[in-house]
């Protein structure tokens, strides 16, 4: 049995668990999950709607655990959120290359 300590928020153990540092490693790996979670969601809610999506869907698309939306994001809604950014930025790129192409006469 593990030694507590009483706090105001009530009984904790008595040593600190340290987070791991971010090493450039693990930053691009949670980076990639988070993009590999926003383009499955993208899939479940094109597939079944918006509302009857569901987080078990989307990690089925990525393949990938439930756990892990829940870990990246606060909500199904703030995927969605990344989602419509994700979307807004190609459309925003896409305007711009073709503005580029129709200003150089191309």
């Amino acid at each position: 049995m593990s030694k507590t300590e009483d706090s105001k928020e009530g009984r904790r153990p008595a040593h600190r668990v340290r987070a791991v540092p971010d090493t450039p490693r693990r930053e691009e790996k949670r980076a990639e999950r988070r993009r590999q979670l926003i383009e499955a969601a993208l899939e479940a809610i094109a597939e079944r709607g918006f509302a009857a999506c569901t987080v078990y869907d989307i990690a089925r698309h990525a393949g990938l655990s439930h756990g892990l939306v829940n870990f990246h994001f606060d909500s199904k809604e703030s995927l969605f959120e990344c989602v419509i950014d994700m979307l807004a930025a190609e459309f925003r790129a896409a305007w711009q290359l073709a503005l580029q192409h129709s200003e150089a006469g191309t």
